[in-house]
């Protein structure tokens, strides 16, 4: 009996099915999918939210503050969860709906939550919408038209364009880098002399060393704590550079923790000045510079080496107008590795020296690269380049020998010792002493408690003749009028010979958009050579913003322009200027046409497709 009455109930719950199963099921997936775009539309508003903080909040930390943007987020946020309630509700009155087994009431009360569900769906989407809007329009008044700009759906990264464009010639860490030690310093480099009070509290040419930072100029802190939680003066160690270019920030506490992944902050401001008294931010980048990094769980106790250098050893003597180079495997610290030794005006830099016999050679030692290349450029005028340059040589007939010296360590191995704001030998920006040997560890100098000596020192002879060989363009990518370029597609030539490295920087080669778009970009080189490491080449490349997408109804066009200012280690500028080509029966390269503009020869100055004169 038993078993007839559950056949009975089976069977009456399958003529219920069979009679509303059509109906049933086609309602089920309409609200299922419905459930599904909303959650995809719910991700895509999360997702483009994260990801416009990260490349914004460095810029608008500060601006997030107010009390109209709080209320807004709030808001947003309140909307978000009712809109997770929303969907729960959808899924109960499913769930009601599937078992109702033909129970009018609980199929009546599925309806009304469903009803009731879907204009609540309505309101809130359309409450989001509009609180969105409110937010935006938020932040767009309480910043300039530097901050953002926008064509359609393209828009510029706020607070980015003095990189390359601007003032700014490069920092470190860079833009968006991931795995920073929490020992590293920060570094920014202008392409003009900088006031020193802008960067050190207290400054003064009496106490030229100064003290700690600006705050008022410069920011440095979590971006997820925001600009109020910066690390304050007396936490930031400020040095330099003999330029008066290049500024180092020593953070005396470890950045970070051990735990997590910290993203950091700089925000560079509007109160920073040149030398000359000037605003360094003008125009469309008036309201500053701010990047982000992100630092890891680690500290830096890696040792620097040596990569490469110029010239290499020989048996064979260099033309006397050759350039000496050393290239790093990371960034450098520049306030280590840079100066003058010059006894007639007191400069005596000797970290690294250039010596034949036994004298130094008077001359400069520059940074570039990222801070990956040290170069030497001597006094002595000896000529002129094509372009009109000077052109400055070693002594001929000489046998030279370079140094590259370790810093002293001590008992924190690698860690170099810090004298007052500086080394006595070489660091990198983690301050680890020079690992001159290779053999992985810093043995700093003879002198020192570590047993060794990290000195890097090779040697070379000089011709008594100058080369005047014109360096060229050999490989460019993209390619010439090459379409459908990923956004964030690097820009890279290869240059015919060995360059001199602190030529190939943003003055001497840009990257040109032909429409209204605030593109910030910077240049990286590699010293390239065969098996044999008798040819050698140099390939330079162009980080950026993210280029804009054409469409059917807009193209957008970029213009890598390489000038003539360029120069090989020879210190020989390109001119005329030779690269690839459209034709091979129509090279460039013609001293009567010296511009190369799209692969032909020009008379003149090349220009972009709408007009405009290039650099």
């Amino acid at each position: 009996m038993e078993e007839k009455n559950i056949f009975k109930v089976f069977a009456n719950s399958v003529l219920v099915i069979k009679k509303t199963r059509w109906r049933t099921f086609f309602r089920f997936f309409i609200f299922v999918g419905f459930i599904g775009i909303f959650s995809m539309f719910a991700f895509h508003l999360q997702a483009a939210d994260t990801t416009s903080s990260l490349e914004e909040v460095g810029a608008q930390v500060a601006l997030e503050s107010s009390i109209g943007v709080i209320i807004a987020r709030i808001i947003r946020i309140i909307l978000s969860v009712l809109g997770i309630v929303t969907v729960c509700l959808i899924i109960y009155g499913g769930y009601l709906y599937l078992t109702a087994h033909g129970d009018t009431k609980r199929t009546a009360l599925a309806n009304q939550i469903f009803k009731n569900s879907a204009i609540g769906l309505v309101i809130i989407l359309s409450s989001y919408s509009i609180a969105s809007f409110i937010l935006s329009k938020l932040l767009e008044a309480t910043t300039t038209s530097s901050i953002t700009s926008s064509q359609g759906a393209y828009t510029n990264e706020p607070l980015s364009s003095a990189l390359g464009s601007g003032i700014l010639e490069t920092h470190y860490p860079a833009r968006n880098a991931l795995d920073i030690p929490r020992n590293t310093n920060i570094i920014v480099t202008f392409k003009v002399p900088i006031d020193p009070t802008s960067f050190i509290e207290g400054y003064s040419e009496d106490q030229p060393e100064g003290n700690g930072l600006n705050t008022k100029s410069v920011f440095i802190y979590e971006t997820l704590k925001g600009k109020e939680s910066a690390l304050s003066s007396e936490e930031v160690a400020v040095i330099i550079d003999e330029t008066g270019t290049t500024v180092v920030f020593d953070p005396l506490p470890l950045l970070g923790n051990s735990q997590t992944d910290t993203n950091y902050t700089v925000l560079l401001t509007s109160q920073i000045q040149t030398a000359d008294g000037e605003s360094a931010f003008t125009g469309s980048q008036a309201d500053g510079y701010a990047w982000t990094f992100e630092v890891s769980t680690e500290v830096d106790l890696t040792p620097p080496q040596i990569t490469s250098v110029i010239p290499k050893p020989s048996s064979s003597p260099y033309d006397r107008n050759i350039i000496i180079q050393v290239n790093f495997n990371e960034a450098i610290d520049p306030i280590s590795s840079t100066g003058t030794y010059d006894l007639s005006n007191g400069k005596t830099f000797t970290h690294l020296e250039i010596v034949q016999g036994d004298e130094n050679i008077t001359g400069t030692f520059s940074i570039s690269n990222n801070y990956k290349t040290i170069e030497f450029i001597t006094k002595d005028a000896c000529g002129k380049d094509p372009c009109g340059e000077t052109i400055y040589c070693l002594p001929s007939l000489a046998n030279i020998q370079a140094f590259v010296h370790a810093a002293q360590v001590g008992a924190d191995v690698p860690q170099a010792i810090l004298y007052g704001n500086g080394y006595n030998g070489v660091v990198d920006v983690a301050g680890n002493s020079l690992d001159g040997n290779g053999d992985g560890k810093a043995q700093g100098k003879a002198d020192d408690e570590i047993q060794g000596n990290d000195d890097y020192t090779w040697s070379f002879s000089t011709s008594n003749t100058i080369n005047l060989t014109v360096p060229k363009i050999i490989q460019i990518s993209p390619t010439l009028f090459e379409g459908d370029v990923d956004l964030d597609k690097q820009v890279e030539l290869m240059f015919s010979t060995q360059m001199r490295s602190s030529t190939l920087n943003s003055e001497n080669i840009k990257l040109v958009p032909d429409h209204d778009q605030s593109l910030w970009y910077n240049i990286s080189q590699e010293l390239l050579s065969d098996e044999d490491q008798t040819n050698f080449w140099t390939n330079a490349s162009i980080s950026h913003a993210l280029f804009w997408e054409s469409t059917d109804e807009m193209l957008y066009y970029y213009y890598p322009v390489i000038t003539q200012a360029v120069e090989s280690a020879y210190q020989i500028c390109l001119y005329p200027s030779n690269g690839p080509v459209q034709s091979e029966a129509m090279p460039c390269g013609d001293s009567t046409a010296p511009y190369c503009c799209n692969g032909k020869s020009s008379i003149t100055p090349c220009s972009t497709k709408s007009g405009t004169t290039l650099p």
